[in-house]
């Protein structure tokens, strides 16, 4: 379940640019409110985007978009959508019908086929959860980014289980992922040369989050106690 959220942007810029920009713009230079669920907001490099709904008793909303606008990463498409998720020059969301929609440079030309429950956009790649737990990524294939699970590749070697379902994903801004499993164990593949993509394997987590040289998850240690990690 979902709460309502009341987004307000504090804005310093004095050129606007929400939903459909189509010229390089900052924020807005006004104070926008937006309503929002918890997964509808989204900030990228020099763009931002955010689920914008009528009601706390919608399901989905227009996609708004503000910030740089130079490969058409803050041009969203027409329609309703549950998810937004951004990268540098792409975004990528997952309309009400749980199928996905990316658009900006480095969008793919075909876009993925299935239903969606999470997507997670890096710098030139985005990751998404499918509606089966496995997931699917795409773009650039720097650092073995697109060796996503299925058989799933964690500190260089192929995992033991090849069935592997997520509940959860996180792209960096650099060239690897991270996704937390049904059984709270928490995969990386991609880049490693910093130990970006070798999570603990002695640990159990409820969520991870990825910067670019960087992952940090939140362990499970009780029903009220936790506690974060990173590596990296």
């Amino acid at each position: 379940m979902s709460w309502l959220l009341h987004l307000v942007l504090a804005c310093v810029s004095t050129q606007t640019a929400l939903s459909d920009a189509t010229t390089d713009a900052l924020v807005p230079d006004v104070i926008v409110p937006l309503d929002i669920d918890e997964t509808s907001i989204a900030a990228g490099i020099e763009h931002s985007c955010a689920i914008q709904t009528q009601s706390y008793e919608d399901v989905g909303g227009r996609v708004v978009c503000w910030g740089v606008n130079n490969g058409g990463q803050s041009s969203p498409p027409p329609g309703d959508f549950i998810q937004v998720s951004t990268g540098r020059l792409h975004s990528c969301g997952i309309r009400i019908d749980e199928t996905l929609e990316c658009w900006g440079i480095g969008a793919p030309v075909t876009k993925p086929e299935g239903l969606f429950e999470q997507v997670s956009s890096g710098d030139f790649h985005s990751c998404g959860i499918m509606k089966d737990q496995t997931i699917k990524c795409w773009g650039t294939a720097a650092g073995g980014i697109s060796n996503a699970p299925g058989g799933k590749f964690v500190q260089g070697q192929l995992n033991a289980d090849p069935t592997a379902r997520f509940r959860q994903i996180s792209s960096s801004s650099g060239d690897f992922a991270c996704g937390v499993t049904e059984d709270n164990t928490l995969s990386c593949w991609g880049d490693n040369h910093r130990d970006q993509a070798s999570p603990p394997t002695d640990e159990k987590f409820i969520l991870v989050s990825t910067s670019r040289l960087a992952a940090c998850g939140v362990k499970v240690r009780a029903s009220i106690d936790l506690k974060g990690l990173c590596s990296g």
